[in-house]
């Protein structure tokens, strides 16, 4: 290979776009609050509220849309339950000691053990104050003919801390992946608070609570720690003549 054939090659590498994960690796990173994460507080916040107010004004009878939302997903046959597991666990207190590892060996940053680990134990430990704040049962506790296809569900309903955690985590996840996998983790959140609903676990209001909820521990997460300000890829200068 001649030298110029190498300063060519050379070039063409160089002009080629920086992946992503290099990309977010080298990115300073921001705390500040703009108009869109503004908005994500608010709107989670609401969710929040209205789920709770409305579970604080129905304490000895629940809403009547609920009651078939929730038999819509637990009555869908048994078969199902073999692929609904391996969701569900991505709402357990302990995905973060899979996600952590993984996400901190592929960008090696410190800021994601924090707030990954961060936002599930914040969401783990809200959930059990706001259990015991709305004092609402199980579904099993409220009307009968539950199918109930998982072992030791107890306590308290509202809100669901599986659905909590799973928004908790996607939320601080969510900054550090490329823009199109970003749904995929709210996605995957959802199809964690629907599993609850599936084993019997929980009601509607239980989720939508958690989620909100979630998503405000991700948040308080995110701002603690920063999240990468991955600037957008540079499009290529068209190529000149001669």
């Amino acid at each position: 290979m001649s030298v110029t054939d190498t300063d060519r090659t050379a070039s063409a590498e160089a002009d080629e776009p920086e992946g992503w994960v290099s990309r977010v690796r080298r990115a300073p990173m921001a705390r500040r609050i703009g108009n869109r994460p503004a908005a994500r507080w608010l709107a989670s916040g609401v969710v929040l509220g209205a789920a709770w107010a409305v579970v604080e004004e129905t304490k000895h009878e629940i809403p009547s849309w609920e009651q078939p939302v929730f038999e819509a997903f637990n009555q869908l046959p048994d078969g199902l339950r073999p692929a609904v597991w391996p969701v569900m666990q991505l709402g357990n207190f302990w995905v973060w000691a899979a996600a952590t590892p993984v996400g901190f060996a592929v960008f090696r940053r410190s800021e994601v053990p924090v707030s990954w680990i961060g936002s599930t134990v914040l969401g783990w430990g809200l959930a059990k104050v706001v259990k015991e704040r709305a004092g609402r049962g199980r579904p099993a506790d409220i009307f009968e003919g539950v199918q109930l296809r998982e072992s030791g569900i107890s306590g308290l309903g509202f809100v669901s801390g599986h659905s909590t955690i799973a928004f908790a985590l996607s939320t601080t996840a969510a900054p550090y992946l490329p823009p199109p996998w970003r749904g995929v983790c709210f996605t995957a959140a959802t199809l964690v608070g629907l599993s609850r609903l599936y084993v019997g676990a929980h009601l509607p209001l239980d989720v939508i609570g958690g989620a909100g909820l979630g998503v405000l521990c991700g948040l308080a997460a995110s701002l603690a720690t920063g999240t990468p300000d991955v600037p957008a890829v540079a499009a290529h200068p068209p190529a000149t003549a001669g």
